[in-house]
């Protein structure tokens, strides 16, 4: 039996079996993987881009609370479900601790930090939410203003003192022909002893429509000896918050401060801003005012206002804006001009001693007068 011719045909069979697979092997591998790469592509197209955050620098820093922000350079893989800044006492802060958040994404926005520690240390990020998950801004650092109050009083000036039913001493001050407390009142009785409602909580003070009173972010710990209790109208209108002999000042009393340090009749009756004299009653330095775009105050009248904020209607409820910047105090007397009461107020950046009528249920400092 010849082999030969069946071994070289076997042979040319298995050299074409091998080109066979030779050729196909390639083709096969190309084919997994442009299959690899596509499903790859949609996984990275489902997964999306996080959104791409700047946090702004933190202003306003003050005892409790501090202000934030941040901006939004590209949303991502939309839409944005959520946004804000988080914050933390430790490194890295994350959205689902300590967060504000917000409604209509904006390209920049700030929120006011609240309820802080005196004297600790921050983190804090700028954040945005989509699909893909949370984009974190740069973490920013700062640190709260200790708790301790110095009150900056005017040394060549004579201070006498008076005291309240809660045995609260108060330095006191003549101006022209009337006297003053120069501190803004912290009692939680009135002057028969009976107590004044405390009222914590921004929903129970929005519906309160009787007499209460509040310390600033209801820490009374941090904030009763330097900026007092802060009052709504209801209380004021008893005609018994301020000691035996004192009372809450009239819109025309205040009027009389005001001509007395310089105003003009005809600056003292108008609305908003009026005159020059803010800075005879503000108190000097920066210790409890904010520094930024803060006009001085001189207190060469011995007042020694201070910023204590109040509690402000925002939005749909009365909540606790603006320590450190504004200070603000109820008169007795109501408006005609709608349901309210006339108060005055100082702002950091200005000259002008603001008068406004407000609505009843707005928590003010208040300073007594002497009968």
């Amino acid at each position: 039996m010849n082999l030969i011719p069946a071994l070289t045909s076997d042979v040319s069979k298995i050299k074409q079996n091998t080109m066979r697979h030779s050729i196909r092997l390639p083709v096969i591998c190309f084919i997994l993987f442009a299959m690899v790469t596509v499903r790859c592509k949609k996984e990275e197209k489902e997964e999306g881009a996080l959104p791409v955050m700047i946090t702004y620098e933190v202003q306003q820093v003050r005892r409790t609370s501090a202000v934030c922000g941040g901006y939004v350079v590209a949303v991502g893989s939309g839409p944005v479900t959520d946004f804000g800044v988080c914050w933390d006492t430790v490194s890295p802060p994350v959205a689902d601790k300590n967060f504000t958040t917000g409604g209509e994404i904006p390209s920049q926005y700030y929120a006011t930090l609240h309820g802080l520690m005196p004297n600790t240390t921050y983190y804090v990020s700028a954040y945005a939410r989509n699909k893909a998950g949370v984009g974190y801004g740069d973490e920013m650092t700062f640190k709260t203003a200790p708790a301790a109050a110095t009150i900056t009083f005017n040394n060549d000036l004579a201070y006498d003192a008076v005291a309240d039913v809660d045995g609260n001493i108060y330095k006191t001050i003549g101006i022209g022909s009337q006297t003053w407390m120069a501190e803004n009142l912290r009692t939680t009785r009135y002057n028969d002893q009976t107590e004044i409602p405390l009222v914590t909580g921004d929903s129970a003070w929005s519906s309160l429509q009787t007499p209460g009173y509040c310390w600033f972010e209801d820490n009374e710990e941090v904030f009763k000896n330097i900026y007092g209790a802060y009052y709504n109208w209801f209380t004021v209108n008893t005609g018994k918050l301020c000691p035996s002999g004192w009372h809450v000042p009239s819109d025309g009393e205040w009027k009389i401060l005001e001509m007395e340090l310089g105003m003009t009749q005809e600056e003292a009756d108008k609305l908003e801003g009026r005159g020059i004299e803010a800075l005879k009653l503000k108190e000097t330095g920066t210790m409890n005012w904010y520094s930024r775009s803060n006009v001085s105050g001189t207190n060469t009248s011995g007042f020694t206002a201070l910023p204590g904020g109040e509690r402000l209607f925002y939005y749909t409820y009365y909540t606790y804006m603006n320590e450190g910047s504004r200070a603000s105090w109820w008169t007795s007397t109501e408006t005609q001009l709608w349901s309210g009461a006339y108060y005055r107020s100082l702002e950091r950046y200005s000259y002008w001693i603001y008068r406004f009528p407000s609505g009843f249920s707005q928590g003010l400092n208040v300073r007594c007068i002497k009968d």
